[in-house]
């Protein structure tokens, strides 16, 4: 199972469209913030991927990190954001289960190279 975490349609649809066009097979589930990701995984929802935007309203994707990172059973998590802050990228790097950080329009290529296609 494979988790979108993206408060914008457009890029939910596009992504998941790629997915899609790669013939990509597993079910995905897309969250408009990090707290309905957190409820999510509260009623046992456990993905092997979540694919993360960092500014969303509710619970944007640090603040979703902050809790996350002290689950036991974690997802790898890819950061999916317009944010190009050298800053942004430092803090990525604070994480653990964060395996990569793409900046916005993703394409094809990036959804081969996050899930090894």
């Amino acid at each position: 199972m494979i988790f979108i975490v993206d408060d914008d349609p457009v890029h939910n649809l596009i992504t998941t469209q790629l997915l899609n066009n790669v013939q990509f097979n597993e079910e995905v589930v897309i969250f408009n913030n990090g707290k309905e990701v957190l409820g999510s995984i509260a009623q046992g929802n456990l993905p092997r991927v979540i694919l993360l935007d960092i500014n969303m309203p509710i619970m944007n994707g640090w603040e979703f990190l902050e809790v996350y990172h002290n689950f036991k059973n974690m997802a790898e998590v890819y950061i999916l954001t317009s944010s190009s802050n050298h800053i942004d990228l430092e803090r990525a790097d604070e994480f653990e289960c964060i395996r990569g950080y793409y900046t916005k329009p993703i394409n094809k290529e990036t959804i081969k190279s996050i899930f090894g296609l």
